[in-house]
């Protein structure tokens, strides 16, 4: 199956081609396995000299992430990103950083600085597509009246 759309016609921007029921049928399975794929990164930090690879998280940890954050948001911020970089739950590193009883705090630990932790959650949030689009990936286009 192709999914690629091809437009015959080069005068014609992409984004002013109206899909066909065919080109969304199309479509499908490259959409499935985008909604079904759990996404993953790498998130170097200096400091630290690598990476650390974060995953996004399952619908039912997400919720609970952003239900702490109604709560108090650094909370859950710092929740969400434990919960996203599998390492920070190992009992090694919880110990090391005399965090065992309170978990989640391991990543104030690393990420003492504001400007750290944003960093990383605009990461994390990203993964999560609760981000911003980029410029161009989703936007409105007036359709002009058509002239006899």
């Amino acid at each position: 199956m192709n999914n690629n759309l091809v437009i015959k016609n080069e005068d014609v921007k992409i984004e002013d081609y109206v899909l066909t029921i065919d080109d969304i049928i199309n479509k499908k399975d490259v959409l499935k396995e985008q909604a079904t794929k759990r996404h993953k990164c790498r998130i170097y930090c200096k400091k630290l000299r690598g990476s650390l690879i974060a995953h996004e998280l399952s619908k039912g940890d997400l919720a609970d992430a952003r239900a702490k954050m109604k709560d108090n948001y650094e909370s859950g911020i710092q929740y969400m990103i434990y919960l996203s970089i599998d390492y920070l739950q190992e009992p090694r590193i919880l110990e090391a950083y005399e965090c065992k009883t309170d978990s989640h705090k391991i990543v104030k630990r690393l990420f003492p600085r504001e400007n750290e932790l944003l960093a990383v959650s605009e990461i994390i949030m990203g993964l999560n597509g609760l981000n911003e689009l980029k410029p161009g990936e989703i936007f409105r286009k007036e359709i002009e009246d058509l002239k006899n």
